[in-house]
């Protein structure tokens, strides 16, 4: 998987295997990203682009992670207290976040 950070979107890039046992395949993903908002320890993205397909059937079948990334309606939220090192810490929300060229800038207080 490669992440690109340009113009303020988060670009995701990989490959995911599709399909059952002998009939699987691994098919190219690009997926684009912006920042939209935050609430605790979540991060709310808005889904600018997805290829190969962008149609929401397609989305919301393989933008879905459960419980860590949930896919509504363009919109693709991120629960950091789902993973888990950050499970164990019980203190601490997400402050602000900025996507400047290259790095991720993630403030996180009490």
């Amino acid at each position: 998987m490669t992440v690109e950070i340009t113009n303020g979107q988060l670009i995701l890039a990989g490959s995911k295997k599709v399909g059952v046992a002998f009939f699987s395949k691994d098919v190219r993903m690009k997926l684009t990203l912006v920042p939209k908002e935050i609430h605790g320890r979540k991060i709310v993205f808005t889904v600018v682009k997805v290829k190969p397909t962008d149609k929401e059937i397609f989305n919301d079948k393989f933008l879905n992670h459960s419980p860590y990334i949930t896919y509504d309606a363009r919109t693709l939220t991120l629960d950091l207290s789902a993973i888990g090192p950050l499970q164990k810490v019980k203190v601490g929300n997400i402050k602000s976040l900025a996507l400047e060229e290259g790095r991720v800038v993630l403030v996180i207080g009490a």
